[in-house]
């Protein structure tokens, strides 16, 4: 049963955490801050930042779309499912779609109709 237990807070502070730490790959200061540097060294730490920025999506969304769908779970383990999908969706469009805006055109779309 320990066994269990530690299976669960895996999966759980994977769920809960690797969203986060995404965004935070991917937040301007650190991405300018690293592009803008020439060298070999540079170029390595980016491309490790970005795989490790996938690696952490890869696995909240993983674990985020498992805890949804699996019927009988309660409230928490959802909400908790929820929350690792869309941290992760926002870390993906922060890093690979800088230049989405969906709200934006939403709001000048409604703007431009009134």
């Amino acid at each position: 049963m320990e066994s269990l237990a530690v299976v669960v807070l895996i999966l759980f502070s994977v769920a809960f955490f690797a969203g986060p730490l995404a965004i935070l790959l991917s937040a301007k200061k650190l991405t300018q801050g690293i592009e803008t540097k020439d060298g070999g060294l540079f170029k390595f730490i980016n491309l490790l930042r970005k795989i490790t920025l996938v690696i952490l999506v890869i696995l909240a969304l993983t674990i985020g779309f498992q805890f949804l769908t699996i019927s009988g779970l309660p409230l928490i383990p959802r909400a908790t499912g929820l929350f690792a999908i869309i941290t992760s969706y926002i870390a993906l469009r922060r890093e690979f779609f800088p230049q989405t805006f969906i709200v934006g055109s939403l709001r000048r779309k409604i703007r431009k109709d009134k």
